[in-house]
């Protein structure tokens, strides 16, 4: 009787139906997930504390600038990103008895009167100023001469914040954009992945059975044949782990 055995031939094959260790998936995933929100709260905190630093210097524009055509402020308008954003314009003033514009959707009705049609005071309106030199705006004629360097130098840092929170606002766009491409490729594959697993995974099971079942029944009947051998060296005399006594001459 063959008393050794190969390793592989005493090799129980993984019981498909065995109770799994708990994944480490998840804990990654998680992982992840926190640091992917984290980033979001960063970068909200940063444009947070961007725009406090605008609204402060937008007081001092209303501060130091008198009402009238030329005066420079900041309101938030829509952007192309979602969310409003710090976006500088400067007032202009119509004259009295000037035509008024229709509100959005509004018609012109020819049955309104003169007084009706016309503005009967003094109206501004906004635009919005666009590309650089923003310092190069202030008003420095009239009422606006005295404080015109004050302005000037607001202008500037309202600026230079407004560039700070365009890069951080263009690299959010453009996270997305790229986010956004890269799923459309990869959820059809995926899709298309799973499909295969779902229809593969139960021959993969039944071979694995297959192979538990005829593995574990060899491993069972070594098992077996061994403690038969033990009884009948036993009857012998003989002792499991012992040398056998030599005959005396």
């Amino acid at each position: 009787m063959k008393l050794e055995i190969e390793e592989d031939e005493l090799q129980v094959w993984i019981r498909p139906k065995k109770e799994k260790k708990e994944s480490e998936f998840p804990s990654l995933n998680e992982e992840m997930a926190d640091g992917m929100a984290k980033m979001g709260k960063d970068i909200a905190l940063q444009i947070y504390m961007i725009d406090i630093q605008v609204q402060s210097y937008r007081e001092g524009l209303r501060l130091l600038q008198p009402h009238g055509s030329g005066r420079v402020d900041v309101r938030y308008w829509p952007g192309g990103v979602p969310g409003k954003h710090p976006t500088p314009f400067i007032w202009t003033g119509l004259p009295i008895g000037h035509k008024l514009p229709l509100r959005k959707g509004e018609k012109r009705s020819k049955n309104l009167s003169l007084s009706q049609r016309h503005s009967r005071k003094r109206v501004y309106t906004a635009e919005r100023l666009v590309g650089g030199g923003l310092a190069r705006r202030a008003k420095k004629t009239g009422k606006f001469r005295e404080t015109a360097s004050q302005v000037r130098y607001i202008l500037q840092k309202i600026e230079k914040l407004l560039k700070m929170r365009a890069t951080i606002s263009e690299s959010v766009r453009r996270l997305k954009i790229s986010f956004t491409q890269v799923l459309s490729w990869q959820n059809p594959v995926l899709d298309l992945m799973q499909e295969e697993t779902e229809r593969l995974l139960p021959s993969w099971n039944a071979h694995a059975e297959a192979q538990y079942d005829e593995l574990s029944a060899r491993k069972r009947d070594h098992l077996v044949l061994l403690d038969e051998e033990d009884k009948r060296l036993a009857k012998k005399g003989y002792q499991f782990g012992t040398m056998p006594k030599k005959d005396k001459a």
